[in-house]
């Protein structure tokens, strides 16, 4: 799933080449700058790189199932589910948390059209940074899932639940999908209530349906065996950090990285991204 996401925000990131900078007397909101855009797709491109080639994938053999439980009572919780009802929906979810990132980054906004490269940019980098950073930890921690201490669990399951990536049963740690459904959420938030003009109960709905639908993803990975509650609850903090911080970079004028408008080319950030080789 997290590859099919990763691909999307590839493909929205070419495509997005050929939208127009503000018109003439037109506000833009958002904007791009080279040398940060630069600078981000370097880090991305890091990232992935090392996911790549450098970290070694912790390897998984039948003594890492079926283990003793000696952590904490909250955490033991998640080694009793198993339920493919709401892996689907996390998965459903994640899918339709994205496409509404993704149209609230094109939909016009009360100003008009012109700032949407700047928008588009930022969820391309909201998104990869979240994947990206996912990933490393996943690695670097290796912790095992929850459904290798369950013992209720038929050996069929368990492969069904590994896959074809046995690696995937040390992956635990944080929630993939939590951390890019927050990520998509709160950007997604941030973009609606800040290019148009919302009353203000509008702006508390928005915020309230996306962080709910986000927050419905992170209790699916647990109810699904997938991950325990501080998977998800680090994931949460990591995708919603992100999700407000890609925006807020590209935000003129008061925004985190005081920017002013200027007509940047795309090309620079596009190469370097389409140049990564992913898996």
């Amino acid at each position: 799933m997290k590859k099919y996401v990763l691909a999307a925000l590839l493909a929205a990131s070419t495509l997005s080449m050929g939208i127009p900078g503000p018109a003439a007397g037109q506000q833009a909101r958002y904007t791009t700058d080279p040398g940060r855009e630069a600078a981000t797709a370097g880090a991305i491109g890091g990232l992935l790189l090392l996911r790549q080639w450098v970290l070694d994938e912790p390897s998984v053999g039948p003594q890492s199932f079926d283990r003793t439980w000696v952590g904490s009572s909250f955490e033991e919780s998640a080694t009793r589910y198993s339920s493919e009802a709401w892996r689907a929906w996390t998965d459903r979810m994640l899918v339709g948390i994205w496409a509404s990132a993704l149209a609230s980054a094109v939909l016009p906004a009360s100003q008009g059209d012109g700032e949407r490269w700047g928008r588009l940019v930022s969820l391309a980098e909201a998104g990869l940074l979240t994947l990206g950073t996912t990933e490393i930890l996943k690695l670097a921690v290796g912790r095992h899932r929850p459904y290798t201490y369950n013992a209720t669990l038929s050996d069929e399951r368990i492969a069904y639940l590994v896959g074809a990536d046995s690696a995937d049963a040390r992956a635990s740690f944080p929630s993939g999908h939590a951390s890019l459904a927050f990520a998509g959420a709160t950007f997604s938030a941030s973009m609606l209530t800040t290019t148009h003009d919302w009353p203000t109960y509008g702006d508390a709905a928005i915020w309230a349906l996306t962080m709910g639908a986000a927050t419905s993803v992170a209790i699916g990975r647990v109810r699904a065996g997938k991950h325990f509650p501080t998977d998800v609850i680090v994931g949460a903090a990591l995708g919603t950090v992100l999700g407000l911080l890609a925006p807020a970079c590209h935000e003129i004028g008061d925004g985190l990285c005081n920017l002013k408008y200027a007509d940047s080319s795309p090309a620079p950030l596009d190469i370097s991204l389409l140049s990564v080789p992913v898996r």
